[in-house]
């Protein structure tokens, strides 16, 4: 678990390798970008507050363009079903803007 910009977050194969050795997630946020992207948080049982998924080797966020293919990758690779958060931080365009 690193801290880059003063947000927590967790690589992919380092929170693959905390759920094989029985660790678990409790929930799961994605969080649209206002460029249109979503970033997976988790909550793990045993670490409190939340942190960003990370590329595998990187410490970039790991994003997407599409919710779908989001929710399915938490599926696929982490095998979590449970409660799945989705927000947004776009804001509606202004009248008169």
């Amino acid at each position: 678990m690193k801290s880059t910009d003063g947000v927590a977050s967790i690589r992919s194969r380092v929170l693959s390798r905390y759920l094989e050795t029985g660790g678990s997630i409790i929930h799961v946020r994605m969080v649209e970008s206002v460029d249109g992207e979503y970033s997976t948080w988790v909550s793990l049982a045993d670490r409190p507050g939340e942190f960003r998924v990370s590329h595998f080797h990187s410490d970039a966020p790991r994003t997407f363009r599409d919710p779908h293919l989001a929710i399915q990758s938490v599926r696929k690779d982490y095998g979590f079903i449970g409660e799945i958060i989705l927000m947004t931080d776009r804001r509606a365009p202004q009248k008169g803007s």
